[in-house]
């Protein structure tokens, strides 16, 4: 293309979820939806199906579901869910 490539003068910046390599970002889960999320933490289909039960009873209870700990907290107070 006839220019000298200096890749020094174009950063980059990396956004991680869990703020290991790149600064991090925390969006709530509730922005994802259970789809995205359920493919994000490679769920299989019956993991699947209870993310989604959990996000729809939430939505109907008027609960915030806006990092794992709530969603953990959520699958623990559910009966007949397990709890490991």
């Amino acid at each position: 293309m006839g220019f000298d490539y200096q890749p020094d003068e174009f950063p980059v910046v990396f956004w991680d979820v869990f703020g290991e390599q790149g600064i991090r970002c925390a969006p709530p889960s509730r922005k994802f939806g259970p789809l995205l999320l359920s493919r994000m933490m490679d769920l299989n289909d019956v993991q699947e199906g209870v993310l989604n039960n959990l996000c729809s009873r939430g939505d109907e209870q008027g609960l915030l579901l806006l990092d794992l700990k709530d969603l953990r907290a959520m699958l623990q107070s559910s009966p007949n869910m397990p709890t490991s």
